[in-house]
């Protein structure tokens, strides 16, 4: 097979969640003697950015929708290009915006019809109309149902749909409004996280880390972008709980881009102010962290959280999404709200049996999840299938 895919991510976004998880993919297929390009906005020259620029005014949309549809239509047209004279086999779009600009290309290249099989992968939680809601983009009630039928439209198209879990593909078919789902759709999922366990250890042992350590606050971890979505506010509120009616003090680490201006204004009362910083290795925070914490709780995966528990961290994540389904019990689940993740950190922080308890499970959990050479392989049966 000869299979393009293609992203809006930036070269940044490659070593996180989605990033990590396809390009995870892209690798194993290509081990199995597949030619397999992984195209992102990172690609571009000169011309795509003028192209995207001149769009962002040109198009005839709701400004906040300009230039989220202007760079897909940008990045569909520039890759399925690159993808007709390859002769790709197989076009994977990682959201169904990218479909648009995909069209367009094989329009103005004499194609009424795609010369390759085609799908989407669907990453949140449902549909993407949906989706991009929660991440920040506020919608009117029209444009929502526009963009939910035109979703529809081109994802019955689509030779495969792929959701990361169960749950977003009910999600998916339940905002589509489909009884069932269509032939090709599935949620084929992702594999356990591989992490390097001499990292981790070498992360523990840092000495700025091991000096006083019983004298230092506890590090809580949360990883991920600051985004409305990851609902870090609500870490913040947590661990504002925890110092003014527990006397309990924290350090927190987010793990992600963002700036501390992002953060709600309770921040500044902390003991300690909160550290925002992504690294280049998962296991750099892992190792240094005591405890790991998600507000999250429309996850359609978490590989975050996942990594988390997979490093035997006591973990507390918003119950939600499919964190009810992909953590296996490895998590301690909880509703979303502050004073409920402030309860149960409190616990973890105050009973060392408790946080025990918890090690265990995430690595009991850790240790019945699939491995990616099984994932790889469902992934290479559903595209010889499409």
């Amino acid at each position: 097979m000869r299979i393009v895919i293609i992203s809006r991510e930036g070269s940044a976004d490659r070593r996180y969640g989605l990033g990590r998880a396809v390009g995870r993919i892209a690798d194993g297929l290509r081990q199995r003697g597949h030619e397999v390009w992984y195209c992102t906005t990172a690609d571009w020259g000169e011309r795509e950015r003028r192209q995207c620029q001149w769009l962002k005014r040109r198009l005839p949309l709701p400004e906040v929708l300009r230039a989220p549809f202007a760079e897909r239509l940008v990045q569909g047209w520039h890759v399925t290009r690159f993808a007709l004279r390859h002769r790709a086999t197989h076009v994977w779009l990682q959201d169904p915006w990218l479909v648009p600009g995909m069209q367009w290309r094989l329009r103005c290249s004499g194609h009424w019809r795609a010369p390759f099989r085609w799908g989407v992968s669907e990453h949140g939680l449902g549909s993407f109309a949906w989706a991009v809601q929660q991440d920040g983009i506020t919608l009117a009630q029209r444009d929502y149902r526009r963009l939910l039928r035109n979703e529809r439209r081109w994802l019955r198209r689509a030779d495969w749909v792929w959701s990361p879990s169960r749950t977003a593909h009910e999600a998916l078919l339940r905002d589509l409004a489909l009884p069932q789902a269509p032939a090709g759709w599935s949620a084929p999922g992702y594999g356990a996280p591989e992490l390097d366990g001499t990292a981790l250890r070498r992360a523990a042992e840092k000495p700025v880390e091991r000096r006083d350590r019983a004298a230092r606050p506890p590090l809580v971890l949360c990883v991920g972008r600051m985004a409305p979505v990851k609902a870090q506010d609500r870490v913040v509120e947590a661990l504002l709980i925890l110092q003014q009616e527990h006397g309990l003090d924290t350090r927190l680490w987010i793990v992600g881009e963002g700036r501390i201006e992002d953060l709600p204004p309770g921040a500044g009362l902390l003991a300690h102010a909160p550290r925002i910083e992504p690294v280049e290795e998962i296991e750099q925070a892992l190792g240094q962290a005591d405890l790991y914490v998600s507000a999250c709780a429309v996850e359609s995966f978490g590989l975050a959280n996942r990594e988390a528990v997979a490093a035997g961290l006591p973990c507390v994540v918003a119950s939600g999404g499919a964190n009810d389904e992909v953590l296996d019990g490895g998590a301690w689940l909880v509703p979303s709200d502050p004073a409920s993740l402030a309860d149960a950190l409190r616990v973890l922080l105050t009973d060392e049996v408790a946080a025990a308890f918890w090690r265990r499970q995430s690595r009991r959990a850790a240790a019945g999840w699939r491995g990616w050479e099984t994932v790889i392989d469902d992934h290479e049966r559903l595209l010889n299938d499409a």
